[in-house]
């Protein structure tokens, strides 16, 4: 396995420090030396406020273990989240994936973007915008560069109005309205935003399911494929729902029922990329 953290600083035009951990399976004489592999660049979530621990190296290694690449951002949070920084720290990311390809494996027509909670946001965000020129300009890159090919979105903050998380929403707009306009994604979907599995639990009291049904109401508009789950148990924030996530001494985060969620997006990549 080539395990690494990188300063994506050090490849693009960006304002801060923000560190890309990538995990990626070696290739072998015995299996073949020339295979290429999805990749799924990971953020997790935090409100913009923090990077959860929970939602990054745990994630990574479910990936690993079904030998796809895992890239882990982690993006600017509080005073740097600010618009447009974590999503040009995305794009970033999503461009070294493609530049160096070979030597990670990465099979450059496979690249997904995931994401957790005000993650999601981030992921929605990059799935949105990412054929706009004013980005990769930004980063002097192209748009196929930084073109997303699918969206895995987990209890996401989707909008920045009535359903919005209010942490996630002043962290990364101030709440200026222009900005709170521009980053409600369910206005912002367009027929370049990618294929996407979406799941949420319909008792999160801290990101509405609003957001979810939101955003695919306006896939749909769209013409965008897209795969729904909603489970019935589970609070807002559960990653794996299972022990390899359960925080010390706080059972609410492990739910049988909703743990399913990661089989059920096994199949899913498995049968649309």
């Amino acid at each position: 396995m080539r395990y690494e953290k990188i300063n994506l600083k050090d490849y693009f035009p960006l304002p801060y420090d923000v560190t890309l951990t990538c995990y990626c399976p070696d290739n072998f004489l015995e299996l073949d030396l020339n295979r290429k592999r999805k990749s799924i660049l990971v953020c997790p979530g935090g409100g913009y406020g923090f990077v959860s621990d929970r939602e990054a190296e745990p994630i990574a290694l479910q990936f690993l273990g079904e030998d796809y690449n895992a890239f882990v951002l982690t993006y600017s949070i509080n005073e740097k989240a600010f618009y447009p920084t974590p999503i040009l720290e995305a794009f970033a990311a999503i461009a070294y994936m493609r530049k160096y390809a070979d030597k990670y494996n990465v099979d450059v027509n496979k690249i997904l973007i995931m994401g957790f909670s005000a993650g999601g946001h981030l992921a929605a965000s990059a799935s949105a915008f990412w054929h706009k020129e004013e980005y990769a300009k930004m980063l002097n890159v192209t748009n196929e560069d930084i073109k997303i090919n699918g969206s895995i979105l987990c209890y996401p903050v989707i909008s920045c109005k009535e359903y919005g998380h209010l942490g996630t929403v002043q962290n990364i707009s101030h709440q200026e309205p222009e900005l709170v306009k521009l980053l409600s994604i369910e206005d912002q979907v367009s027929k370049y935003f990618p294929k996407s599995f979406i799941w949420h639990t319909a008792k999160d009291r801290a990101v509405d399911i609003h957001n979810s049904l939101m955003l695919c109401s306006a896939l749909s508009k769209n013409d965008i494929d897209y795969e729904l789950h909603i489970f019935k148990n589970g609070q807002h924030g559960l990653s794996l729902a299972n022990e390899i996530t359960k925080p010390v001494n706080y059972d609410a985060c492990v739910v049988p029922q909703t743990e399913i969620w990661f089989s059920l997006l096994k199949k899913y990549i498995k049968e649309e990329f």
